[in-house]
């Protein structure tokens, strides 16, 4: 269902911005990825059925007001891993009385990585893929699974990969399905994603099968 509503007063943006400051609950949205009994939020959404999501804890470290327009606002946000920015658009809509919407979302950097940082696929060479290796005390955020010379191979061409083929990870419960891992075979950064049910979801594959060696 669709609703309409006036547009929010911006002259209250500010305090506004600073209630959503720090650490609180925050609801996920209906279309999020997370696995609720077994399914994906979005899918239970899509069959016009609301699934039961979980309040999440998140931290916004800081909002930034960059510009406003009518009743459109630019907002600079560093916050945790795991919060929903379109959530949080929708939550500050509602606290003013109204309704909000992200028509636009770019991020500028992932813990220590900058967008100013990013390398084009066509400039990106063999050394830099060494250096991304060399330097995991920038990555904070991934946990660094090692794997075996067999899973490193099959890693580097996309396969599929079980949790039990990797032995470094707690057996007592499942992988955090939001925090991301870093495997690392033969001495290389091989690939990062995360740990969806019981395979790796590939976010980015680091050393391609043109890499695996002779």
């Amino acid at each position: 269902m669709i609703t309409t509503v006036d547009p929010p007063d911006l002259s209250c943006i500010d305090a506004v911005l600073s209630d959503f400051t720090g650490t609180f609950d925050q609801l996920p949205p209906d279309y999020s990825a997370i696995h609720v009994d077994g399914k994906r939020a979005y899918a239970i959404a899509r069959s016009g059925e609301r699934p039961n999501l979980a309040l999440r804890t998140v931290t916004v470290y800081e909002h930034t007001l960059v510009a406003t327009r009518e009743a459109e606002v630019d907002v600079s946000i560093a916050c945790s891993s795991g919060t929903y920015v379109r959530s949080l658009a929708r939550d500050i809509g509602t606290r003013l009385a109204s309704a909000a919407h992200v028509s636009a979302l770019r991020r500028t950097a992932v813990g220590p990585f900058l967008v100013d940082e990013a390398v084009l696929p066509d400039s990106f060479t063999e050394s830099q893929l060494h250096d991304l290796g060399d330097s995991l005390v920038r990555l904070p955020g991934l946990v660094v699974c090692n794997v075996s010379s067999d899973v490193a191979q099959i890693a580097r061409n996309g396969g599929r990969i079980h949790p039990d083929q990797v032995p470094s990870l707690d057996r007592g419960a499942p992988p955090d399905p939001d925090t991301p891992y870093l495997l690392i075979g033969d001495g290389d950064a091989i690939a990062v994603g995360v740990w969806d049910s019981d395979r790796f979801d590939y976010h980015a594959v680091l050393a391609g099968a043109a890499d695996a060696g002779d």
